[in-house]
């Protein structure tokens, strides 16, 4: 009573038996009914269904995937540490951190890199206003400066206060 598109199993009396939930169509092999493809004897490393459109890969200690490319199709959620080995580019109009402190070992940032003439630019501390208290370089002027309430998506400065310097020795500034 065997149908199409079954793998033929040879029982330990010589019997053959059919499998319903391993099918093989000449294209596509199908485990039906929550099984999962196990590799290794130890079975620490399998592929299986968590549920109707999530695919699960399980291994004991890591998950190696080796190409020229790895193009991700969708949302990412990465629930643990990621650490980056190489270069991280983001390529998206805003880049959130949601952290309590930053650590940057670069001695220098630059600001404003993809400016195609000279422009304002500087940090904020955001206030409870959602507006913040910026540190910026007015490039109208030329000269650092401070601005008491610069809106988080401001494109310009409105300075309060300019940065002096006082200067020692006898070279020019």
């Amino acid at each position: 009573d065997l149908t199409d598109n079954r793998v033929v199993i040879v029982g330990a009396g010589g019997e053959i038996e059919d499998s319903a939930n391993f099918t093989f169509d000449g294209t596509d092999v199908v485990v039906a009914g929550g099984g999962k493809v196990a590799f290794r004897d130890n079975g620490g490393e399998y592929i299986y269904s968590v549920s109707d459109n999530v695919l699960g890969l399980v291994a004991g200690s890591e998950i190696d995937l080796t190409a020229t490319t790895i193009d991700i199709n969708g949302l990412v959620d990465i629930s643990g540490n990621l650490t980056v080995g190489g270069d991280l580019d983001v390529n998206g109009t805003t880049t959130t951190i949601n952290t309590a402190n930053s650590y940057i070992t670069d001695k220098f940032m630059i600001m404003a890199s993809g400016s195609t003439s000279d422009t304002d630019g500087g940090i904020i501390v955001q206030n409870a206003a959602g507006s913040g208290y910026a540190l910026g370089y007015d490039s109208g002027v030329d000269r650092w400066a401070f601005d008491a309430d610069l809106a988080h998506n401001a494109t310009a400065l409105g300075p309060d206060a300019y940065v002096g310097v006082v200067q020692f020795g006898t070279a020019t500034p």
